[in-house]
C-alpha cells in the first residue's frame, strides 16, 4: 500500500524525502493468563496442553501477541513501528509485530 502511494506522489512531481522519524506504539490487547509450558508450545507452532478439546478456551486466546517489560511494568499485545516523513508528515512505511520485538530490529523493515 505504502510503494503505491509513494508511486502516486511521485507520478504527480512531489517526493517526501524531509527526513525519517521512527517512532514505535505498544497496543495491548487483554491479558491471556497463559503459562510458560503453553508460551513455548506455542512458539513451537504446538497446540498447548489440554487446549486442543476446549476450542472456546483456543477462541479466547490471542496466540500472537506477545509481552515485553518496558520501564518495570510488564505490556501484552503489540508493536506500531512507524515511519514518518519529518518535514511533510506523511507515514512512509509501517511494520506490526508482536510487543516482544525489540525497536532496533524493525529498522530494516522501516527504511527505504
Amino acid at each position: 500500500m505504502f510503494k503505491q502511494f509513494d508511486g502516486y506522489l511521485a507520478r504527480r512531481g512531489y517526493i517526501a524525502r524531509g527526513g525519517h522519524v521512527l517512532d514505535t506504539s505498544t497496543e495491548r490487547v487483554p491479558r491471556n493468563h497463559r503459562t510458560q509450558d503453553d508460551d513455548k508450545a506455542m512458539k513451537n507452532g504446538e497446540v498447548p496442553e489440554g487446549w486442543a478439546d476446549k476450542p472456546d478456551k483456543r477462541s479466547q486466546k490471542d496466540t500472537n501477541a506477545q509481552c515485553t517489560k518496558k520501564q518495570r511494568k510488564f505490556h501484552c499485545g503489540y508493536k506500531n513501528h512507524v515511519n514518518v516523513d519529518g518535514k511533510h508528515k506523511l507515514v512512509r512505511r509501517c511494520h506490526v509485530s508482536d510487543a516482544a520485538l525489540n525497536d532496533s530490529r524493525a529498522v530494516d523493515h522501516l527504511l527505504i
